[in-house]
């Protein structure tokens, strides 16, 4: 069992709280604990697990140099795109380890996008998220379930009535959409929406999805998601790639029209 360890940069003291008691649960069954170089959650992370000397570990770094590795344990070494910097550079990492992990326990202090970003990726994947989620206004913890629903992919307490989707992994949302970056977070965005009664009004599709392809393809296989189960939401396109742009246009007429 792998499990995918992590949290917010902004939490440095998670070894005292809630999460111990999970780290102490995979640990007791030999689980291999999978785990970032950053500073913050992951180095608290490092440090509980190096204190009593557990063997099971991987590093996960982007590109060459680690940052923190507490317990000398094996590093992989994530370079899919060197081109990258900075929040994409360093997410290469975190998406190996959605793909490697069986499941996954986050420490979410509620506003870190990567923590979230992480949490998302791992139930479009269909895996387990023990989600906490930390208070800070109130220096508690509060557990969540893991589970979809539309505060945690939203981010709103009143859900919207209706929603527009920009799938893109670099260029940002315009205004008033919500983006995401791979095909599985679009799913994931679509199945919330309709299990929240919320209406889709437009799906506006890149092609070439970059290191986000790993979750799921390439824009085009949303779209033979969105024929093969028959809910033929507005789309339109926005992709530079003029084959790729041919082929989904392909699709559309097919299928939409």
């Amino acid at each position: 069992m792998k499990v995918f360890a992590g949290g917010s940069k902004a939490i440095n003291n998670i070894v005292d709280l809630t999460n111990r008691r999970v780290l102490d649960v995979a640990t007791y069954y030999g689980d291999e604990i999978l785990v970032g170089d950053c500073d913050g959650a992951d180095a608290a992370i490092q440090k509980y697990l190096a204190k009593d000397g557990y063997p099971f570990v991987t590093v996960y770094v982007s590109g060459e140099k680690v940052r923190n590795n507490i317990g000398d344990w094996p590093v992989k070494h994530v370079v899919f795109d060197p081109t990258l910097t900075g929040y994409d550079f360093r997410r290469q990492k975190d998406i190996q380890m959605a793909l490697d992990c069986d499941s996954a326990v986050m420490a979410w202090d509620g506003k870190s996008k990567g923590t979230r970003q992480n949490i998302i990726d791992v139930l479009a994947l269909d895996k387990s998220v023990e989600n906490m989620l930390w208070k800070n206004e109130l220096d508690e913890w509060y557990c969540l379930d893991g589970s979809i629903d539309g505060e945690l992919i939203f981010g709103k307490d009143d859900l919207p009535g209706k929603i527009k989707i920009w799938l893109d992994d670099i260029r940002p949302a315009p205004d008033g959409y919500y983006h995401c970056r791979s095909v599985n977070e679009a799913k994931l965005h679509i199945e919330t929406a309709e299990k929240c009664g919320i209406d889709i009004s437009v799906i506006d599709c890149d092609h070439d999805l970059g290191i986000y392809a790993r979750l799921g393809g390439d824009g085009i296989k949303l779209l033979d998601w969105l024929a093969e189960r028959g809910t033929l939401y507005p789309v339109e396109l926005h992709t530079m790639n003029a084959v790729g742009y041919s082929n989904m246009r392909r699709m559309i007429e097919k299928y939409w029209v």
